[in-house]
């Protein structure tokens, strides 16, 4: 993959990871500790493009590169804002630009409502997502549990699967 200056410097801080992987409340705290700051000029040239102006309370943590091609490179990087936290996996082109990018797991808080997904990416590039909600610590129905998949397109598109996966 011939990539421009501005990617190849911004790419060095997603440490390539084995898959699969898991992406949960837990190996956010790990990514947070073991991986580089990425430097606000790299936020400022490539994430605010793709997430629009980023508040003082926003912090972007790089947390992996999980596959990468002649036609695009995806990264997992965690956004963490006021009662947000998300994992966002990004798919750029050789010329530095998004071609896709979706929320993979997150942790909110909205409506008194506590929701929570997990996610695991395996050898294949398809995410399997669990999510829930409780509304408080100690009322959490699994049976309101939902699950999703999502795959990665060899043209680095992203692609949603309804539970019997269905492009949908």
């Amino acid at each position: 993959m011939k990539k421009t200056k501005e990617l190849n410097h911004f790419l060095k801080f997603f440490p390539e990871i084995e898959l699969p992987a898991n992406f949960t409340e837990e190996t956010a705290q790990i990514f947070s500790a073991e991986n580089e700051a990425l430097p606000q000029s790299l936020i400022e040239f490539f994430v605010t493009k793709w997430e629009g102006e980023l508040d003082e309370f926003t912090e972007i943590i790089p947390c992996a590169k999980i596959a990468e091609s002649d036609e695009y490179a995806a990264i997992v990087y965690y956004k963490i804002s006021l009662l947000k936290h998300e994992f966002i996996l990004a798919t750029i082109g050789t010329d530095a630009h998004l071609i896709d990018k979706k929320t993979i797991a997150a942790f909110m808080a909205e409506d008194q409502v506590l929701r929570q997904s997990v996610a695991r990416i395996d050898e294949d590039l398809i995410i399997y997502i669990m999510a829930g909600h409780a509304v408080s610590e100690f009322q959490f129905d699994p049976s309101q549990n939902q699950s999703f998949s999502m795959e990665i397109m060899p043209s680095g598109n992203i692609e949603f699967y309804n539970n019997k996966y269905e492009v949908e």
